[in-house]
């Protein structure tokens, strides 16, 4: 029974990681929460590229309005 609970918060955490992922990703949403999604995605172990892009949007709304406050 243990086992069957360790696995579906496994596949839980996978799914809120690849939402978390799509929100980055997603042009369509806007900016502020992308980032949110961003830090979110960090605080929870997240790297690599979605990282990258995350920190290229900090980088874009820096631009745009003269720095980001972490939430």
């Amino acid at each position: 029974m243990n086992e069957k609970i360790d696995r579906l918060e496994g596949y839980s955490h996978n799914d809120y990681m690849n939402t978390l992922k799509l929100t980055i990703m997603s042009e369509e949403i806007p900016l502020e929460e992308r980032l949110i999604a961003g830090e979110k995605y960090v605080q929870e172990g997240g790297n690599g590229a979605i990282k990258a892009k995350y920190r290229l949007l900090q980088e874009e709304y820096e631009k745009r309005n003269g720095g980001y406050q972490h939430g």
